[in-house]
């Protein structure tokens, strides 16, 4: 069972001293004179360090590991500083029989207050842990379980012995778990959480891995797809499904194991345990991909948006470069039609001269290579107004050409031109309308069932709610949950504060006061005032630091380093 939770590295991290850093130092390691008179009975030099070791290793990890010799150099060294003793003894404790160092860690744990974890103790660890096993996985039940052993002082027995404990404890959560959500669990939805598991030949894979399986990038065809689950999911009541009997952690942990593990997986565990995982799974799903649906709608509709912006600013510098070339085409035909003096036949040949421009330009451009002269008024009209409106073919997004044409702050709701523009007033619940007079703003449309989009009003209590955590709120804030108690005294508490308010602004020397012209002055609040006892305390933290760092220097000079280190980020570390 251990194995399955904790590989053997862990294992023998979780038996063995971690290393320790200044806080744990300066915590746990400082001895107090009663600390030495106890230490002082001891006879031998190593015994007297060994034993220290074994007092300040206990309340530190809540256990005492077998190689004490190997303790971190730092705290052995700090220990034998203050005993005067050389750190060198502490290497023949390890010659000690176990039976002496088994007798040594009991009289330090009746000195201390500790107890051993027998059948009383490990009792008050079956109840603790089952009661937060609902919450929390093995590896995080196990430390919570060291920490709880060490508030009650308790000596953590082994860690296989712990370990059988968390199991027993997660097959208590898992059984209860079932039992909270059987109601829900009919014969009809058991087969559809099963049929999650096989194999779609459409899909090439299982629906569980198609929901785990999220968009690549805010596309028309990947919000097709989500919407595609989502219909799913709601075919399968998935947003409906009430799990309000679980803790929210436990729902989320469930779930987190249906993504983590593979349909094979999945198929191969009882039903008891199956079918809850898939069902906080469904529901999880339901409200994550209503969010992906309404995100990457949004995404999508933002970027057709910037596409229909650029390709509108191309066609509007198209056009503006088509109007100054036809400008300076006319730059050269006016003066010759406008020119008596040239006769007909020569007017569609001189700009083609001037221009050295082909021939036949004219006529792949659809104009006549000669113009008559009674026409050249009418032509020069013509040619004047040759840049038609901006052509709107193959935008992207309506909302664009509505914005060339006017804005909502041009023309407003109630303007009538504005109505034939085709702009509305921002309502929730009218999408056409909203879309067409821009992108809605935060608190115009709320998404039912939605955990990122949805109405904050729905996290509140209701009053019915309410009713039933009334008293315990009160209970706790130390008020009476009767208004006809609780107001009163409120009131009182007014009346006292407005009338040392009034004594404070009358004197007008205070830190609150009113100005010449009648305006509240409040300055900034200071800083709590630190007791002298605090900043003598952070004297004397500041020499143990040097002291410390004074000490390593003389170790690692002298070669006094551990056959083994455990590092602080190695599961267990500190427990």
């Amino acid at each position: 069972m251990a194995t399955r939770v904790f590989s053997d590295e862990e294992l023998e991290a979780l038996r063995s001293f971690p290393m320790i850093g200044k806080d744990e130092l300066i915590r746990y390691f400082p001895l107090t004179p009663a600390d030495e008179a106890f230490l002082r009975k001891f006879l031998r030099p190593q015994t007297v360090l060994g034993a220290a070791v074994q007092l300040c290793t206990l309340p530190w990890l809540g256990f005492v590991p077998d190689e004490v010799p190997w303790a971190p150099p730092a705290a052995a060294g700090r220990l034998a500083r203050q005993l005067g003793l050389p750190v060198e003894v502490l290497r023949g404790y390890e010659v000690s029989r176990e039976q002496t160092r088994t007798d040594h860690l009991r009289q330090v744990a009746k000195y201390l207050g500790w107890r051993p974890a027998k059948s009383l103790e490990l009792k008050e660890l079956d109840g603790f842990l089952p009661a937060r096993a609902m919450e929390r996985d093995s590896p995080s039940l196990f430390r919570l379980g060291c920490e709880y052993l060490r508030s009650v002082k308790v000596i953590r027995p082994g860690v296989v012995t712990l370990l059988e404990k968390v199991g027993t404890a997660r097959q208590a959560a898992e059984q209860e778990t079932h039992a909270r959500v059987a109601h829900l669990l009919t014969r009809e939805r058991g087969r559809g959480l099963d049929n999650l598991l096989v194999v779609d030949p459409a899909l090439r894979s299982s629906r569980l891995h198609r929901l785990g399986t999220g968009p690549m990038q805010a596309s028309p065809n990947s919000v097709g797809g989500e919407v595609e689950k989502l219909v799913f999911l709601r075919g399968l009541d998935a947003h409906a499904l009430d799990l309000s009997a679980l803790p929210a952690e436990r729902r989320r942990h469930l779930a987190q194991i249906g993504r983590r593990l593979t349909a094979q997986a999945l198929e191969r565990r009882e039903a008891n345990r199956r079918h809850p995982i898939l069902l906080t799974l469904l529901a999880q799903s339901a409200v994550d991909v209503l969010d992906s649906v309404v995100q990457l709608f949004d995404q999508t509709l933002s970027g057709s948006e910037s596409r229909a912006r650029i390709k509108l600013r191309n066609e509007l510098a198209e056009r503006a470069k088509l109007s100054e070339d036809r400008l300076t085409l006319l730059d050269e035909i006016l003066p010759v039609l406008a020119d008596a003096g040239i006769p007909d036949e020569a007017v569609g040949t001189l700009p083609r001269q001037d221009r050295h421009v082909p021939a036949d330009r004219g006529k792949r451009r659809g104009h006549g290579a000669a113009l008559p002269r009674p026409r050249a008024p009418a032509v020069a009209g013509g040619l004047l107004h040759l840049h038609p409106p901006v052509r709107a073919e193959g935008l992207e997004d309506r909302a664009v050409q509505e914005r060339h044409r006017g804005t909502a702050a041009d023309r407003g709701p109630d303007d009538p031109a504005g109505a034939e523009r085709g702009w509305r007033t921002q309502r929730p619940g009218q999408g056409a309308d909203l879309l067409r007079a821009g992108p809605p703003r935060s608190g115009d449309v709320y998404v039912p069932g939605s955990r990122r989009y949805d109405n904050p009003e729905t996290y509140l209590f209701k009053p019915a709610q309410w009713a039933t955590h009334r008293a315990e709120f009160c209970r706790l804030v130390g008020k009476s949950s009767d208004a006809s108690e609780a107001l009163p005294l409120v009131m009182d508490e007014l009346d006292e504060a407005l009338a040392d308010l009034e004594d404070t602004l009358g004197s007008g020397d205070g830190p609150v006061r009113l100005n010449d012209a009648g305006e509240l002055v409040i300055p900034p609040l200071t800083a709590e005032d630190i007791p002298s006892e605090a900043e003598a305390l952070h004297g004397e933290l500041d020499s143990i630091t040097v002291d410390y760092d004074r000490e390593l220097a003389q170790l690692d000079e002298k070669g006094h380093r551990p056959l083994r280190t455990v590092s602080v980020d190695e599961p267990g570390a500190g427990l």
